[in-house]
């Protein structure tokens, strides 16, 4: 890896000390772009293949809201859900682009919640979910126990 960077260990020190951003993988958007494609190519076959009535229009617009709306909401996670974080800090940016920030001393622990497939970073005063498919979570997941944090389960 240091050959590919071109630059020693001690060249590398700055990168640990500015905030590293976890993202979410890029299947994310393909699988948008398959939904958003899916609800605009369902339109045509489903007035071809069953007329031009009022029940298939009706049928056919909400399979197409509905894999549209699912397609953009996926494509808009994927662009801006993200994870950083410093030595200092942990900023949790959400769907819509609003920022969440805590320090990493108010962090009691991190758990898995298994059935929406998200990390809960518990506070004394609050929840943050994060996705556990970003990009780099388990880094994320091994300074944490490094600082002392309870990760449950252990990376």
């Amino acid at each position: 890896m240091l050959y590919k960077l071109g630059g020693s260990t001690k060249d590398l020190e700055h990168l640990f000390k500015s905030p590293l951003e976890l993202r979410v993988p890029e299947a994310y958007k393909a699988l948008a772009f398959i939904l958003i494609f899916a609800g605009f190519s369902l339109i045509p076959i489903g007035i071809f293949k069953f007329g031009f009535d009022g029940n298939t229009l009706i049928i056919t617009g909400a399979v197409f809201l509905f894999t549209v709306l699912i397609g953009s909401y996926t494509l808009l996670y994927q662009r801006n859900h993200g994870l950083r974080f410093d030595d200092d800090f942990i900023v949790k940016q959400d769907v819509w682009g609003r920022n969440q920030q805590i320090d990493w001393k108010e962090v009691q622990c991190i758990k898995l919640n298994r059935t929406v497939s998200m990390y809960v970073i518990e506070t004394a005063t609050r929840k943050i979910w994060i996705n556990q498919h970003l990009t780099g979570i388990y880094t994320f997941l091994k300074i944490a126990v490094r600082k002392g944090i309870t990760v449950s389960p252990a990376p």
